[in-house]
């Protein structure tokens, strides 16, 4: 499991040491450092720049030693970033949210690469961007050319010094006012304890529709016209940078185990083998106009899986795919792939470059598979090519009310269960970065007050949105749900926000206080699911902590 250049650097086996291991080149890209100590994980561990030098910690306590602390290696001449990039990457998307580019441009290599994919005549921000400078120049273009623009991290997964961010991304395209929204990955290294490659995979259809402004629209040959399409980087790290299970060295864990049968399952389109590596209630989905691409849009259970991919073989020829590197975490797992090929119906050929997110369970079973991909081009091949006309969506008919309706037709829960999805759903969004779609009804509406103002917006980008603005402001933020009233289809919790203000709240400068504020959710529950939620928050006593607004006479009492 370990790169045929790689080192191998142990600690501990199960002795306290009394001197830190000294590692003078410890390569981020390839080395491992195994702390074979069982049941200690990554969140036990402490990361310590003293110098040129990176220090990992552990707390005396967690390790059964007398000592406070306790030293267990140091890496001469490396960045703590290199070996726990996080929370660099935090840094750089709560200076991205809150306007400061140039602060967010500090977290850059000298000599980054930058990669933006999609037409380049229709998005003039798509391409490769190399320094500093020139990404500076990217974020001008997009900026002229989409308002309110907007990047919540979502989840990382983090192996070694690369890291696979999955964010909720949206804005609104300043010429024709068209809102678009949408998740994407971030693909991206850290060396030198600076982010050295970001690749950005997302579908950029939603936004060239918003760009041309909605459907119906037309599509002209240019004379520079072009696609970009980000180049995966090969690499042979199969594991973390650091270990604390040997057996991983040799055997993939059972997340890996789960994605490579998945992808021989669906290889060969074995729906007894799909059926195997699939949980009954997976959910698929596959970025795309779902009109124009028969097997885009999200599915539900192994037999709609094997039919999305079914239609994938029936409607395009692959000259190549590539899956060129797997990230996993825990039970999440990321992978980068190269593809391209031709429409059958046109014979118009097309590439593009992919990131599939792949959720399993402890059963060794798929739950969640994901399909970032870029469809624009594959949409301009199966139109036929340059001049191509998108046309109007098509009305809803009543055919599919009825499939609709037979998707949703499920047993409702009992108040009690209704509670526990509303506890699950908010301490995954809050607690965990993650909004959970799966728990959400797919028209579901959130009417929020956001800077006293209230607005009602349909389906998961306005959680996402307001979860991920203050989780960039305040990224060790903890929700503690005090009360939970539940009665029929609606549940009520009062709730406290503890955290600290390290990104600036609402667009303001980082304080660097602690903050605290309550507030009230009431959500109207259908078919087992969020469709609807209220929230009061006490933003007064917020801005007041902020030193925005002055307290009240008397001390507030």
């Amino acid at each position: 499991m370990t790169t045929a250049n790689a080192q191998q650097y142990w600690v501990m086996n199960g002795q306290v040491p009394e001197q830190p291991l000294t590692i003078s080149e410890f390569h981020a890209d390839d080395d491992v450092l195994i702390i074979a100590q069982p049941g200690l994980t990554r969140d036990d561990l402490q990361f310590a720049q003293e110098g040129a030098d990176a220090v990992i910690r552990v707390s005396g306590s967690v390790v059964n030693s007398s000592q406070e602390v306790v030293d267990l290696a140091v890496l001469t001449n490396t960045s703590v970033y290199d070996l726990n990039p996080v929370p660099l990457l935090e840094q750089f998307y709560a200076a991205v949210a809150g306007g400061r580019i140039d602060e967010a441009l500090t977290c850059l290599a000298d000599d980054v690469v930058w990669e933006a994919p999609g037409p380049t005549d229709i998005l003039p921000w798509a391409g490769e961007w190399n320094g500093p400078e020139r990404v500076a120049e990217f974020f001008r273009l997009y900026d002229q050319s989409i308002e309110n623009p907007y990047w919540n991290p979502q989840q990382y997964v983090a192996q070694g010094n690369t890291v696979a961010v999955i964010i909720s991304a949206g804005g609104t395209a300043r010429q024709s006012g068209v809102a678009f929204t949408g998740d994407i990955v971030h693909w991206i290294t850290v060396r030198g304890g600076k982010i050295s490659l970001l690749q950005i995979y997302l579908d950029t259809y939603p936004i060239v529709e918003a760009v041309m402004g909605g459907r119906p629209f037309t599509v002209n040959p240019a004379e520079n016209a072009s696609y970009y399409v980000a180049k995966p980087l090969a690499s042979d790290r199969k594991t973390d940078s650091i270990l604390f299970d040997p057996a991983l060295l040799e055997t993939p864990p059972l997340t890996v185990k789960t994605v490579m049968a998945m992808y021989a399952a669906l290889q060969g389109l074995n729906v007894p083998e799909v059926r195997k590596v699939f949980a009954e209630d997976v959910v698929w989905d596959i970025f795309g106009p779902a009109d124009l691409l028969s097997w885009a849009s999200e599915r539900r259970g192994p037999d709609a899986a094997a039919e999305s991919a079914n239609q994938i073989l029936e409607t395009m020829h692959f000259d190549h795919f590539k899956p060129t590197r797997m990230l996993y975490q825990g039970n999440t797992a990321a992978i980068v792939i190269d593809e391209g090929g031709t429409s059958l119906a046109t014979g118009v050929p097309f590439k593009t470059s992919v990131v599939h997110i792949v959720v399993t369970n402890e059963q060794g079973k798929v739950v969640l598979f994901r399909n970032y991909i870029n469809t624009i081009w594959i949409v301009e091949a199966f139109l036929g090519g340059r001049p191509f006309t998108v046309p109007a969506l098509p009305a809803t008919d009543s055919q599919n009310q009825v499939q609709t309706n037979k998707q949703v037709n499920v047993m409702p829960l009992t108040a009690e269960q209704n509670n526990e999805v509303c506890v699950e759903f908010f301490d995954s969004a809050w607690n965990k970065g993650v909004v959970r779609e799966d728990l959400l009804s797919e028209d579901a509406v959130d009417h929020s007050q956001v800077g006293g103002k209230t607005k009602t917006e349909p389906g998961a980008g306005s959680f996402k949105h307001i979860v991920g603005m203050f989780r960039n402001a305040m990224p060790d933020i903890r929700l503690t749900i005090l009360d939970q009233i539940y009665t029929d289809d609606k549940v009520v919790h009062r709730w406290i926000l503890n955290g600290t203000d390290s990104g600036g709240v609402m667009g303001m400068p980082p304080s660097g206080k602690a903050l605290q504020f309550t507030g009230t959710t009431v959500v109207r529950m259908k078919d087992g699911k969020i469709a609807e939620r209220w929230a009061n928050v006490d933003e007064l006593g917020l801005l007041q902590q902020l030193g925005v607004v002055p307290p009240p006479p008397g001390g507030g009492e």
